[in-house]
């Protein structure tokens, strides 16, 4: 898969969900280019709170949704964020998150309400509107890959530190397909294109050593 498919399938993938209501808002899909590396993400900035500590609290959703950083915002205040890294035309890195909303927003007011405003809003509204979710993060770093202490392609959930081994690095259709089919079984049996979203099988990263561990694996 060359970066100017990935984006592609990117752009396909997220024209859909517009189409179809699953999304409310798309941000435009930065494709960067410096010397052989190209960098294919939402729009970066260095205000979201990405330090380990901030992992998965209603602090790190709220600065991802003031700062727009993110790459799809789905109709519950779900953030999808999906960003890969080429060197030379081969991937070396991927960062794919899904990032549910902390609280039960009114799904009617989302499409028509600032994302901010609402949220702001109903955590002052009281503890009946919360609902404790944490995102999930599937990364892959050749470069800094360390068999056990650091998997090439691994997940994070609940804790930053959790480093779940994955057997392959997941192209945008494989992680958009996970989360449907996991988290809106509905709309996975409503809409067909999202069951045909294509697929990049990329070459397995797992080490020996963690495919006797509990891992992520799919055929």
């Amino acid at each position: 898969m060359t970066p100017i498919q990935l984006r592609n399938d990117l752009y396909n993938a997220y024209d859909l969900m517009l189409e179809n209501g699953i999304s409310i808002y798309n941000q435009p899909i930065a494709y960067e280019q410096q010397s052989t590396t190209i960098r294919i993400t939402w729009r970066q900035s260095r205000i979201t709170l990405a330090k380990p500590q901030y992992f998965g609290t209603f602090e790190q959703y709220l600065s991802i949704a003031k700062d727009g950083s993110y790459s799809c915002l789905l109709v519950d205040g779900a953030l999808l964020r999906l960003s890969y890294v080429f060197k030379r035309n081969k991937l070396i890195a991927h960062s794919l998150w899904y990032y549910p909303c902390p609280l039960n927003l009114p799904k009617e007011e989302l499409r028509t309400e600032p994302l901010v405003d609402l949220v702001e809003l109903y955590a002052d509204a009281g503890i009946d509107y919360y609902c404790f979710r944490g995102p999930i993060r599937f990364d892959y770093d050749s470069e800094r890959a360390e068999e056990l202490a650091h998997p090439a392609t691994h997940v994070h959930f609940i804790r930053e530190e959790c480093r779940t081994p994955v057997i392959r690095p997941l192209s945008p259709g494989s992680f958009l397909k996970f989360v449907f089919f996991n988290f809106y079984h509905e709309l996975w049996d409503s809409f067909k294109f999202i069951k045909d979203l294509p697929e990049e099988h990329f070459a397995q990263t797992i080490f020996p050593k963690e495919e006797k561990l509990i891992h992520f694996s799919w055929r």
